[in-house]
């Protein structure tokens, strides 16, 4: 079945041996973004009580996308929200789904047998192709012939989404997901399609991309750019000399000896 779906595991290892699931919190000060966490933190509590929102955090190399989104997973945290980071491997050379593979993982890992079951369906071998671990805590189900592609790939998007739903139905959930321009186009489309979805679902997803290097691969800067329709497309600008001096200050303190 690996086929079907493109993807497959790296030789010699875990699914996402050098990808974390969830990021904890930094222990350095967030520096010149109050307005863009404000609004950050203005649509997780809209999400919370109504429907999910995607935002698309877009900005050049080392600008702090990534520092943002630490600082809106231990607000999330703090509010006993979940949180699901994937990450992209920007080497080169990763399978299909690879940014997507720990958070399915850790969706599994939030629902009992039973709700997991119920969850993936008569799809369940799709989800176990990805992440095997998933079988262990599944009832047996038969071997079957794949599915031809185009089947596989929507029955995938409908359980991954019903999954996302049921872990997010207590108290809401945040999925990041970091590097996306360096995503491959499977996790792309699998982002999107649970993207259109979102109004059904107390979920808030935040995803960072550099926008120069988006656009390297025009079929995927096309996903991109959907993704950010489908959204609140969320621009990081360079920090203006204050901020930049408290944020040097800040590190120069905490290099200090």
């Amino acid at each position: 079945m690996v086929s079907t779906l493109e993807s497959a595991h790296p030789p010699g290892g875990a699914a996402a041996a050098d990808v974390a699931a969830s990021s904890p919190p930094s222990a350095r000060p967030l520096v010149g973004r109050a307005g863009e966490l404000a609004r950050i933190t203005h649509t997780l509590d809209e999400v919370l009580t109504g429907p999910g929102r995607l935002v698309l955090l877009m900005g050049e190399p080392g600008i702090g996308k990534t520092r943002l989104c630490d600082e809106v997973t231990a607000l999330a945290m703090r509010r006993g929200v979940p949180v699901l980071w994937g990450r992209s491997w920007e080497a080169g050379g990763a399978p299909a789904y690879w940014p997507w593979l720990d958070v399915l993982q850790g969706l599994a890992k939030r629902l009992e047998a039973t709700a997991l079951a119920a969850a993936l369906g008569d799809s369940a071998a799709l989800i176990v192709e990805l992440v095997p671990e998933i079988r262990e805590r599944l009832p047996p189900f038969p071997a079957a012939a794949p599915p031809p592609p185009d089947e596989a790939r929507f029955r995938l998007w409908r359980t991954v989404f019903a999954l996302v739903k049921q872990v997010a139905e207590p108290n809401g959930l945040l999925l990041i997901f970091d590097d996306l321009h360096s995503a491959d186009r499977p996790s792309l489309l699998l982002l999107y399609a649970l993207a259109r979805q979102l109004r059904s679902a107390r979920v808030l997803v935040v995803a960072t991309c550099r926008d120069v290097e988006a656009q390297l691969v025009p079929e995927n800067g096309e996903i991109i750019a959907r993704l950010g329709r489908e959204g609140t497309h969320l621009g990081l600008g360079r920090l203006d000399r204050s901020a930049s001096t408290d944020l040097l200050r800040g590190r120069h303190g905490a290099l200090a000896p």
